[in-house]
């Protein structure tokens, strides 16, 4: 195997946190000498800086994407960027690319190495203004037909290609699930918690089908558990969830948490009676894995690729907006609590299933075929 480019361009002090930034530095964190040494990293000017003090035992090359004004235009500026993309990776003597999101358009260009492109999932073509969808189908389009290898992260996204891009070569999607990080310890957060919890882990938007466990908590009026919220208050708390709170009197047993730290996160899921996702869209679903892993109680939605990447191991109710029946599982969960060798042997299934070191091993296999 030669040397293999690793495309960091999205990564910055700004956008460190961000899902596909941590997709990338959570690999490259796990590279050994010997990886580090075939390894090149591909930068871009307003991320050289960070990535250099980072990852000082890499190779760098730095791409200025914005260095005339052509790369600037709003409309054609992604075609100037893309040939720039491709003239920078073209000049660099390595055999094959990693490019572990194809959203920036200049990343989509053909080069002349073996590239390896990863697909999170294609849920913007699912839904959404008609407008955008068109777009972003032809972009996928052109990111398949220019990648040598297409990287799904589980069984779903794999088939989802396969069902809406039918002209794509099925024998160049290859499924490598992702891993999933564990904290090595936990911490108390400052602020007071109920003795008893609920918890949910996710985004507040209609995706993630958050109304469908609030109206489920508004049902059980005679449990003792309160609900604790992890997530940001996008505007869909605001103005959808907020009101349904306020109208059915729900304000003392729900408690919204944001800004906090990962041994923060983890003391939440340790500490949890049950957590729960009612997410429609996932193209893996961490935050239900992650749960078990902890040794909480999990109840699901099969939708989407959480059957696949949960692998049958929790907790599910079947239709995702029966807020009735998700009252009844809740209930029936804590009424018939697992036991905790049934918890163990759940976090240990999944910490062997999306053990990070196992994802990275079979990524650079990718590049030996």
């Amino acid at each position: 195997m030669g040397k293999i480019i690793f495309d960091v361009t999205e990564i910055n002090e700004g956008t460190r946190f961000m899902s596909i930034p941590q997709y990338k530095m959570r690999l490259l964190d796990l590279f050994t000498s010997e990886e580090k040494a075939e390894t090149i990293l591909l930068a871009s000017k307003d991320g050289g800086g960070f990535i250099a003090d980072k990852y000082p035992d890499f190779e760098i090359k730095i791409i200025d994407l914005w260095k005339n004004i052509w790369c600037k235009l709003p409309l054609f500026g992604v075609f100037f960027r893309s040939f720039l993309y491709k003239k920078t990776v073209n000049s660099i003597d390595a055999d094959a690319i990693f490019i572990a999101s194809d959203l920036p358009g200049y990343a989509r260009a053909r080069v002349n190495k073996r590239k390896i492109s990863v697909i999170h999932d294609i849920k913007t073509i699912k839904g959404g203004k008609i407008k955008k969808r068109i777009k972003r189908f032809v972009d996928l389009c052109i990111s398949f037909n220019n990648a040598d290898i297409l990287m799904a992260i589980s069984k779903y996204t794999k088939s989802d290609v396969e069902r809406f891009f039918p002209f794509v070569n099925k024998n160049k999607i290859k499924v490598i699930y992702n891993s999933v990080n564990v904290i090595p310890s936990s911490k108390k957060p400052s602020i007071e918690l109920p003795v008893n919890y609920i918890l949910w882990v996710n985004s507040i938007d209609i995706n993630k089908n958050i109304m469908t466990f609030l109206k489920a908590v508004n049902e059980l009026k005679d449990i003792k558990e309160e609900v604790v919220i992890v997530s940001k208050k996008f505007p869909y708390w605001y103005d959808v969830c907020l009101p349904y709170i306020k109208e059915h009197g729900l304000e003392k047993r729900i408690h919204v948490l944001s800004g906090i730290s990962d041994e923060e996160l983890r003391y939440l899921y340790e500490k949890a009676k049950l957590f729960i996702t009612c997410s429609v869209r996932e193209g893996f679903g961490y935050t239900p894995i992650e749960a078990a892993i902890y040794g909480c109680p999990v109840i699901s939605t099969r939708c989407e690729a959480l059957g696949d990447t949960t692998q049958n191991k929790l907790y599910y109710y079947n239709s995702p907006y029966d807020f009735k029946e998700l009252a009844s599982k809740i209930n029936e969960v804590l009424n018939n609590y697992p036991t905790d060798k049934k918890l163990k042997d759940i976090s240990e299934y999944f910490l062997a299933k999306y053990d990070r070191y196992k994802q990275k091993d079979e990524i650079f296999k990718l590049f030996e075929c």
